[in-house]
């Protein structure tokens, strides 16, 4: 089930349990990235980075690691203009979540990604990582990064 509402999706989430977890998910052309919470924790981590190959094996492999993680909602990070608009990729998506909706039985929302992978790519700079060390890990940086500000703008921190 997809939710647009941030707090009746975290609501949703909170009747099964207090001390639930959520994965983002950063999805790119070749890429995916995930990152973790343990709410209850206040932690955010950055997890992995998926080669994404077809649409079934990419929804496969998430099915895959949202039991594996015991994951009990997904936030998704939604391509928007600089401007605020929505754009193809943004389509695209909604589309795909619907596609991941349809075969996990995981709440899902989304969250405006605008700058989370400049953001994650000012951070490896400043580590002094060369572009393909970088590029190995920013889009679960990005990842990590969406979640951090959905969790902080729906006070889910303490």
């Amino acid at each position: 089930m997809i939710f647009e509402n941030h707090q009746n999706f975290l609501s949703t989430i909170k009747q099964n349990s207090s001390h639930y977890k959520l994965m983002a998910l950063d999805v790119g052309g070749k890429k995916i990235g995930l990152a973790t919470s343990h709410v209850s924790l206040n932690v955010v981590t950055p997890y992995k980075v998926i080669l994404r190959k077809n649409l079934k094996a990419d929804i496969a492999l998430l099915k895959h690691e949202i039991m594996e993680n015991n994951i009990q909602g997904l936030v998704i990070g939604l391509p928007i203009s600089s401007s605020g608009e929505h754009t193809e990729n943004t389509q695209k998506m909604v589309i795909f979540a619907n596609k991941l909706s349809g075969s996990a039985d995981t709440p899902i929302t989304f969250y405006d990604e605008r700058y989370s992978t400049k953001l994650a790519d000012v951070m490896l700079r400043d580590l002094d990582m060369n572009r393909k060390e970088r590029n190995q890990i920013d889009d679960q940086i990005s990842a990590s990064i969406i979640l951090e500000d959905f969790l902080k703008l729906n006070n889910q921190y303490l």
